[in-house]
């Protein structure tokens, strides 16, 4: 985030581009910054609001449960635990609305472990999302900001 906050780069899946210090021409900017080395942006999961970190790395997308509650999960992941190196972690896969910047998708996203998800809670964050959104839709990050 060091360098990419300096230079910026926009992350084109649908179009197989990945472009460094990009122009934000033709986006929209989402409710995002940085805060504690990490970006994060406000999404609605659920018709809730929400605060996620945006992890260009995570092919899995985790929410807090109460974004989940009284559904039934559609699957379940298996992915490695960011507090214990070495160990996995599994969790069930829920589908649900999300939206952030006036762009609707149907969400998959599962559960952090407790311990990952408490400490999350505690500095106001909701979830994680990373692919989930990436293959969608082209992000850029600029000047701390995402757009889309």
């Amino acid at each position: 985030m060091d360098i990419i906050g300096r230079v910026g780069m926009k992350i084109d899946i649908p179009g197989g581009k990945l472009t460094l210090s990009p122009s934000t021409d033709g986006m929209s900017q989402v409710p995002s910054g940085m805060g504690l080395g990490y970006m994060t942006m406000e999404m609605t999961l659920a018709g809730r609001q929400a605060k996620v970190i945006l992890d260009i790395g995570a092919p899995t997308s985790y929410v807090s449960k109460k974004y989940t509650a009284g559904l039934n999960p559609v699957g379940q992941v298996t992915d490695f635990n960011p507090l214990v190196p070495g160990d996995t972690f599994e969790t069930p896969v829920f589908e649900f609305p999300a939206s952030f910047a006036g762009r609707e998708f149907i969400m998959k996203a599962g559960y952090l472990p407790d311990s990952m998800q408490g400490m999350l809670t505690l500095m106001g964050i909701d979830g994680v999302v990373g692919m989930e959104v990436l293959k969608r839709y082209p992000v850029a990050i600029v000047d701390g900001s995402v757009w889309v």
